[in-house]
Formats: structure tokens, sequence, C-alpha cells
């Protein structure tokens, strides 16, 4: 049980974690895998917000939003899905119905994701200034070198190129003579001093 230290966001985050467990439920009796994938993904993500909440009960006005808006409307629309998906004869309206709650789904399974990662944005800039500040203390107790020149003799210089024989490099000096013959039969020698 989630307590935060006001009774009336404790029967808030309750009836939402019910809310959750009813779009559980809607999973289990709606046989199509693409709804099933994006519901999964919507139940982990409820699932790791509350647990969040457990941990930190503080974070409950990072997913009021999810809590108050998202979480029930998603289950709404799955209760008027499975009330569509069980009629006897599924005409233009019903079909049609079916299908904008079927891609809605996808957008409602992206939001509950990024609700449950907003709940970690404080802990990474927490994480990032701790790393900072480890950094600075090793560096002004000499554990570890921070100046360009220890920076310098990490990177690897590549080998240099081996010098050419003597004997390649008299070729390539040297000018290429071609000898070419015309039809009147006078030889021409073109490269040549």
């Amino acid at each position: 049980k989630i307590t935060t230290g006001d009774a009336a966001v404790d029967q808030e985050i309750e009836v939402a974690r019910q809310r959750l467990e009813n779009l559980r439920k809607a999973n289990e009796a709606i046989p199509d895998p693409q709804i099933t994938g994006n519901l999964d993904r919507m139940y982990a993500s409820g699932q790791q917000i509350f647990n969040e909440l457990s941990r930190d009960p503080r974070k409950v006005a990072l997913v009021r939003r999810f809590m108050s808006y998202y979480l029930p409307t998603s289950e709404k629309l799955m209760e008027q899905y499975q009330v569509l998906m069980n009629a006897p004869s599924k005409g233009e309206n019903i079909t049609s119905a079916m299908k904008t709650i079927e891609s809605s789904l996808g957008l409602a399974a992206n939001a509950f994701e990024k609700c449950a990662d907003n709940l970690y944005k404080d802990d990474e800039m927490d994480i990032d200034a701790e790393i900072k500040v480890m950094q600075t203390m090793l560096s002004g107790d000499n554990l570890i070198k921070t100046d360009m020149n220890s920076i310098r003799d990490a990177v690897p210089t590549p080998a240099k190129a081996a010098p050419a024989e003597p004997v390649a490099q008299a070729e390539a000096a040297a000018p290429v003579e071609e000898e070419k013959t015309t039809k009147e039969g006078i030889k021409l020698t073109l490269g040549g001093h």
C-alpha cells in the first residue's frame, strides 16, 4: 500500500491501481495480438509507476495526469471495445469504432511509458551531479589524471608508414617513356627529354 501522508491522495492511487488491474483483465478477454501487445506495455508501465510511487510517494505530483486522465480514459475505451467486440452483428459503425480504438492504443502505450520515464528525471540529474562531484574529488586526491597530457598519453598514435625502398623511389621519380608508331611508320617517344 502506498502511503503519501494524504488520505485523499492515497485513495486516488488505490483507484488508479484498480483501473490498471481492469486494463489487465480486459487484455485477457481480447484475443487480438496487437491490442494485447499495447495493453501489455501499458500494464508494465503502470506497474513501474506504482512501484516507484511506493518507493518515493512524493513523486505522485509527476503522475497526476496519468492517474486522473490517461488511465481512466484507457479503461473506458477498453470497456467500450469489449462491448463492441461482443456485439452479435458488426456493421460499419461498430467496425469503424473498433478500428479507432485499436489505433489509439499505441499512442496510449507510448504515453504510459513516457509517464513512467518522467519519474526518473530528477534521479538522472542527481546521478549526473554525484558522478561529477566524485570525479572532482578523485582528481583532487590525485587518484585519476584529468590534465591534457594524460589524455594525450591515453590516445594511441597512428603507426608511421615505413620509408619506401630506394629502387621504388627511383622508379617513381623516373619519367615514363612510351613509344607509338603512326600509320606512316614514324616513331614518337613520349615522356622523354
